[in-house]
């Protein structure tokens, strides 16, 4: 028998007056961000959903990404509307809305490029986002963010920065850059919590902040989306 979800049921969003929204901009930037708390009425289903999929280490899948990854074509117009609207803008071009779930043990090996900051560059894209599925017992870390000290870039503004700070001088690192460091400055934290959404520019230089002891018995799970 084939199973049929109703993505309006799994992935239903609290009314905006349940919500708690944060809008504001990273310590020592003009960069907006905002944090959504209790985003879905059943954060619980969300998380026993991904658990059910088949995930992939295909690096068509994930990027350059670590972990494992599946990304579903599901119709979830309803929480991209919802992004534009806490962003206050208008859809210009209609993005598919994937369903894109990531696993990660935080004693994974990792590529030198998967240790340091990114930036995601998909065209058309206008905002980022990252949803928490671990229990608040399970939560460490969370998303940061940073800025590049020989160059002072934070925000890519074209191919000119992304080049001048992949060409500058480097150091190599076997795990997750965290705290500031010789070549990146830490600006914020935005702390892991169950059923919280993140929305940043995706032309930020951010990271998951996962320290190599913090995902040992269990993975740190995310549902990711660009829009």
């Amino acid at each position: 028998m084939t199973n049929v979800i109703n993505e309006k049921e799994i992935f239903k969003l609290n009314k905006f007056s349940n919500l708690k929204i944060d809008k504001r901009e990273i310590k020592n930037t003009n960069i907006p961000v905002i944090v959504v708390d209790d985003l879905y009425v059943n954060p619980e289903e969300v998380r026993n959903f991904s658990s059910t999929l088949p995930y992939t280490k295909s690096k068509y899948v994930l990027s350059n990404s670590p972990g494992r990854r599946v990304k579903l074509d599901l119709d979830i117009r309803h929480l991209q509307d919802f992004t534009y609207e806490l962003i206050g803008k208008q859809k210009i071009n209609q993005l598919t809305s994937f369903v894109i779930f990531n696993r990660i043990k935080s004693d994974e090996i990792l590529s030198e490029s998967q240790t340091i900051p990114h930036t995601d560059t998909i065209p058309g894209l206008s905002h980022a986002m990252v949803i928490y599925l671990n229990k608040d017992e399970e939560c460490k870390g969370g998303t940061a963010f940073y800025r590049h000290k020989k160059t002072g870039i934070d925000f890519v503004k074209g191919i000119d920065d992304f080049t001048k700070v992949f060409e500058s001088e480097k150091s190599s690192y076997d795990n997750f850059i965290t705290e500031s460091n010789d070549d990146w400055e830490l600006l914020e934290l935005i702390e892991m919590k169950f059923n919280r959404m993140v929305m940043y520019p995706p032309n930020i230089y951010h990271s998951g902040y996962i320290s190599r002891k913090d995902f040992i018995d269990y993975d740190r799970i995310t549902q990711l989306g660009f829009f």
